[in-house]
């Protein structure tokens, strides 16, 4: 991802713990570009919530691809609080998980066989093996250049999933606030052009 230097696996460099605090919200103040969601524990308690949706959408599968029953290589990005790697890791079969996330908000006791990252997705990669199984959730506007992260993502010999949302604004109002065109549209419906430029 960036650089071997600037990759984190087992101990934390302390300018990762160095957060930005604005509106009284905390902020990761690492990667390239600034990550738009606070990084806090109201933050944390959203994306357990988030979780644990997905989880009864899901009816607690973790993953809908393919991968087999002895996937060695797994790679979690965007892992924020960690749950899905942890669960992955749990799971019956020998494999190594890895959650990447530009913060950090997982937990210190995991599976032995889970570890975290923190680092910027965005940068470039620096893994020296493929994985076998790439995942990927809610990350729809989390990232600013799309076909770079799947140039990446892309190799062969592996399965990648992505689960996500659309999402479509109106106004069941007469008033007249909505207007199609306007930012929230724009982003809505043309997310490119919101986030890659």
């Amino acid at each position: 991802m960036t650089s071997a230097s600037e990759s984190i696996t087992t101990s934390l460099k302390s300018s990762l713990l160095n957060y930005q605090y604005e509106n009284g919200r905390k902020y990761s103040g690492f990667g390239k570009e600034k990550y738009f969601m606070p990084k806090d524990e109201r933050e944390n308690e959203r994306l357990d919530l988030v979780a644990y949706m997905l989880n009864l959408t899901m009816k607690g599968e973790l993953h809908k691809a393919p991968i087999g029953s002895n996937p060695q290589r797994i790679l979690d990005l965007g892992t924020g609080t960690g749950i899905w790697a942890i669960d992955m890791g749990g799971r019956p079969f020998s494999n190594k998980v890895i959650g990447n996330d530009i913060a950090a908000s997982q937990p210190t006791t995991v599976p032995p066989n889970v570890r975290f990252e923190i680092d910027d997705i965005e940068q470039d990669w620096i893994y020296s093996s493929k994985f076998d199984f790439i995942h990927m959730r809610m990350m729809s506007g989390a990232l600013r250049n799309w076909p770079r992260l799947m140039q990446q993502v892309f190799e062969p010999g592996g399965w990648v999933e992505f689960m996500d949302f659309t999402m479509h604004v109106y106004s069941n109002t007469d008033k007249g606030t909505f207007k199609p065109g306007c930012p929230i549209d724009t982003w809505c419906n043309e997310p490119k052009n919101f986030w890659m430029t």
